[in-house]
């Protein structure tokens, strides 16, 4: 049978490239072919393989190219142990995937709706040609305005984050900027082009000067893997188990401990890590 639509529900059961259900699911016929999941990647960045091997087969070349091209140079960046330069290629495969990616989030939405020309397109080898247009935009938008997507009471993701640091700033949090008024970004939807840019501006845009001067939104290097490589870290350290809300009575002592303890990471790792927290 040939359907116009096939939707997977709990799209990550076909994670396993080679389990039984996703061989069938993979044999199912449909112009358009769309995976619901809350969790694109739970182990290895090959599950991300197997999602697009039945969105877009051959968008992302076969299983044994994937894994050379992604997968080998991102697992090595999970081992405590890795070398400089392994973290270096893990970090170039991550930007090359992302490379692959062709929406992106527009800094002006309305400016952006008014051009005439956004067009992209891919190739896939048994396929041929995609093109996107508007949708390239329109998707990331969501992010902001999530009543586009039917999301009536639902706050936009600069409006959170703008939540977040009026609460610190109301708590009275180090009113050193370096704090609380950087926005490390993480995960999957991070890795969208133009997002850090329209984010910091619209954080900006929502708090007075008097709290909005010095934010930065800024990107992990480690991509989608980001929320996971950070957490292993700070884990390691002794002072982990403690406090890590620094108000202004408890940040010298917190501090001073804390530099002690990043001189146990490896040291590659260190001069990022200080730079995202001071």
């Amino acid at each position: 049978m040939f359907w116009n639509y096939c939707v997977l529900d709990e799209g990550h059961i076909i994670k396993n490239a080679k389990s039984k259900i996703t061989c069938v699911v993979k044999q199912l016929k449909a112009q358009h072919r769309l995976i619901l999941i809350g969790t694109p990647i739970q182990n290895n960045v090959l599950e991300l393989w197997s999602f697009f091997d039945f969105l877009m087969p051959g968008f992302l070349g076969t299983e044994r190219q994937f894994q050379a091209t992604y997968g080998k140079p991102l697992a090595a960046t999970r081992d405590s142990k890795c070398s400089a330069k392994d973290a270096e290629a893990g970090v170039h495969a991550m930007e090359a995937l992302h490379k692959q990616n062709l929406c992106y989030v527009a800094f002006d939405y309305e400016s952006e709706l008014k051009k005439d020309n956004t067009k992209a397109s891919y190739k896939v080898a048994s396929e041929g040609f995609f093109t996107l247009e508007k949708e390239r935009f329109q998707t990331g938008e969501i992010l902001f305005q999530p009543h586009i997507a039917g999301l009536i009471n639902t706050m936009g993701l600069h409006q959170v984050v703008a939540d977040c640091i009026e609460r610190c700033h109301a708590a009275k949090m180090r009113t050193d900027h370096t704090w609380f008024r950087t926005v490390v970004l993480a995960g999957g939807t991070a890795c969208l082009p133009g997002l850090p840019e329209r984010l910091e501006k619209e954080v900006h845009d929502l708090l007075p000067p008097s709290i909005s001067n010095g934010i930065r939104v800024i990107t992990s290097p480690y991509g989608a893997d980001s929320a996971w490589y950070g957490a292993k870290l700070l884990s390691n350290l002794s002072t982990f188990p403690n406090s890590w809300c620094i108000t202004e009575e408890t940040q010298s002592k917190s501090k001073r401990s804390l530099i002690c303890d990043v001189q146990s990471l490896p040291q590659q790792l260190v001069g990022p890590l200080l730079n995202q927290i001071f």
